[in-house]
């Protein structure tokens, strides 16, 4: 089965590593994972990748679950590698809702602590 990030790989070689405890190296990986985890509705590998600062509850992120992920697209990352203790990805995810079709654009900021890398925050906007 192909990855639901669109990275090219099967899901098991690609996000499932991260889903299972493998800690991501790159913001982008990280990124794609979260992807992921939001199409499987995994709320609790997307609470525990978001930095404590910014986090919402487990119940908050449940509300996810009526949202059908379509597609990804990676527009460009700034920093975000190995070395780097900050980074960003911007992308673009289409996704169903109510049956109606969408688009979010995001610039997503995030943070690496004590060897780990985080979702912080993110602008985003939405359209049909």
């Amino acid at each position: 089965m192909q990855c639901f990030c669109q990275s090219g790989l099967s899901y098991n070689l690609c996000c499932r590593p991260f889903h299972d405890g493998k800690i991501a190296t790159t913001a982008e990986q990280l990124m794609r994972s979260r992807y992921s985890a939001y199409v499987q509705q995994n709320a609790d590998y997307l609470h525990k990748t978001w930095h404590n600062s910014t986090r919402p509850t487990l119940k908050q992120l449940r509300s996810f679950d009526a949202v059908e992920w379509l597609g990804l697209d990676i527009i460009r990352t700034e920093l975000g590698k190995e070395q780097d203790e900050q980074g960003l990805v911007e992308f673009i995810a289409k996704f169903a809702q109510q049956g109606k079709i969408q688009q979010l654009q995001e610039t997503s900021h995030f943070i690496r602590e004590k060897g780990k890398w985080f979702y912080l925050n993110g602008d985003y906007s939405l359209s049909t």
